[in-house]
């Protein structure tokens, strides 16, 4: 679920974008595993976005983390009013995940 502040006002962003990544290489580029878009998405004070997200199984020693993107104005940029993960969220690279909470802050 990505997890939405309290202090935004409700209302609807035309885009939603979750992402888990394999960060396992300081030196190189995130490779993007698995990527969901949300359209139109509700987005209240202290919410919730539920999201479910199929991720192949990576190598055991990797190091996988997910991020979200609530894209305000839905240009895919990012920009003022948008929410974003700033922390490190991981996920394991073997085997099923229940539930994973990814907190958003606005930039």
């Amino acid at each position: 679920e990505v997890v939405v502040p309290r202090g935004v006002t409700a209302h609807v962003v035309p885009l939603v974008v979750v992402e888990v990544s394999d960060v396992s290489l300081a030196d190189a580029s995130a490779v993007t595993l698995a990527r969901l878009e949300l359209a139109d998405v509700l987005v209240e004070p202290g919410g919730r976005i539920p999201f479910r997200l199929d991720v192949p199984e990576a190598a055991r020693n990797a190091r996988l983390a997910v991020h979200a993107h609530v894209d305000a104005n839905g240009t895919r940029a990012f920009s003022e009013g948008d929410l974003l993960t700033t922390q490190h969220v991981s996920v394991p690279s073997l085997g099923d995940v229940e539930r994973v909470e990814v907190p958003v802050a606005r930039i």
